[in-house]
């Protein structure tokens, strides 16, 4: 079930959610000699495995490409599907939770947050008989979808609008992460708000756009269900829904974060902190903040968000390993490890290290490196590095 606060007439919850189950590509023709022959037989056992996980059987198969690249789309009875390609291993097995089979999950019991629980994908298959390495199938989120809906709540999309777009009486502003405070500070966002009219009236605000990193949505959701003569609760007769789309990092940060929840209250104060992280409204003259980001900021306190990036840390540490090695941007290299414990990934550095002082046994010292070898040392002694090259 979505998660619903009496006390606020508001109800939040997941409204789509992508993910897929792929293995890193090594880059060149590598990936696909890897699977070339059995990955017929390792697909079907990966979905065998999505399905046992998410409770589904019996799909109905169809060959069409689509817009991400596969041919072939698994569609069950509860609307989830499996998208592959039949010969490009790489691109893994991409699922995709609808709006409706999300509904469909909640009406057996499940909530919102033991979806996102189930998400713990991990797979250690061996290639074939020829190559001693295991190769892990992991998931990736792509795109979610969270969604808070006021009730008879007085919040007018017209007003807000209008404020927004036509009067700039009031500002759209962001959170952003600053790594030398290690917090959180609020910027004015360069992500222009537009809205769209009917009627005459404004009914739907934008702020993003749909193919970037996220896009918000407050729209009227009174009037779509009522013109689809569609369910409206009992004794509801306002209903606005603001929406949140965050794709690519954003997505799987979110899923790492509601992991680390321990029930369903947490859970729903972490898609209060979200819609935080991209729109805030404020008047622009005084500063002060709108009726719902006030709200917002109240029903978010005391959660905690997972920071994720792919860049960083494990494929950040393989992208720049040689280019760390070669001598250039050590110093810079340094100063980026030093916040990675911050962000919650104890050990990474010593991992780091150990890498290089591996790779070093058969190297000099670079010549850039040793000529800004005392500030190297400083900085390092400070942060309680050691350092991979030896003083030769």
């Amino acid at each position: 079930m979505a998660i619903f606060f009496e006390d606020s007439r508001q109800e939040i919850g997941i409204d789509w959610l992508d993910v897929t189950l792929k293995f890193d590509n090594p880059g060149g023709s590598k990936a696909k000699q890897l699977y070339k022959g059995p990955w017929d037989d390792v697909r079907t056992r990966l979905i065998e495995l999505l399905e046992t996980t998410l409770g589904v059987k019996n799909p109905m198969e169809t060959e069409n490409n689509t817009g991400k690249g596969y041919n072939h789309i698994l569609k069950y009875d509860n609307g989830l599907e499996l998208q592959y390609h039949d010969e490009l291993c790489y691109m893994g097995i991409a699922i995709s939770f609808n709006g409706d089979t999300l509904r469909r999950y909640r009406q057996q019991g499940y909530t919102d947050r033991d979806i996102i629980q189930v998400l713990e994908w991990s797979y250690e298959d061996k290639p074939n008989d020829l190559l001693q390495e295991q190769v892990e199938w992991h998931r990736n989120g792509t795109r979610v979808d969270l969604a808070i809906d006021y009730f008879n709540t007085g919040l007018d999309v017209d007003t807000l609008a209008t404020k927004t777009t036509r009067t700039k009486t009031i500002e759209v502003w962001f959170q952003q992460y600053d790594k030398e405070a290690q917090e959180y500070r609020e910027r004015v966002s360069v992500a222009e708000p537009y809205a769209m009219m009917n009627d005459g009236t404004f009914q739907t605000l934008y702020v993003g756009r749909p193919g970037g990193t996220f896009q918000a949505r407050i729209y009227n959701k009174f009037l779509e269900q009522t013109s689809k003569g569609a369910w409206i609760p009992e004794d509801v007769h306002a209903w606005t829904r603001a929406e949140l789309v965050l794709k690519k990092d954003w997505t799987e940060s979110f899923i790492r974060s509601g992991m680390e929840t321990a029930n369903d209250d947490e859970f729903g104060r972490l898609i209060y902190a979200y819609f935080l992280q991209k729109v805030m409204f404020k008047y622009a003259k005084s500063g002060r903040e709108h009726e719902m980001t006030k709200d917002m900021k109240k029903q978010a306190k005391g959660a905690t968000m997972v920071r994720y990036s792919k860049a960083k840390p494990d494929d950040f540490l393989r992208a720049k390993f040689e280019h760390m090695m070669g001598g250039s941007g050590l110093i810079g290299f340094l100063q980026i490890l030093k916040g990675l414990e911050a962000e919650g990934h104890p050990g990474l550095r010593e991992q780091f290290w150990e890498l290089a002082r591996t790779a070093s046994e058969e190297r000099d010292m670079p010549k850039d490196i040793a000529i800004r070898m005392a500030s190297i040392l400083a900085l390092a002694s400070h942060e309680d590095y050691r350092l991979p090259f030896g003083n030769r």
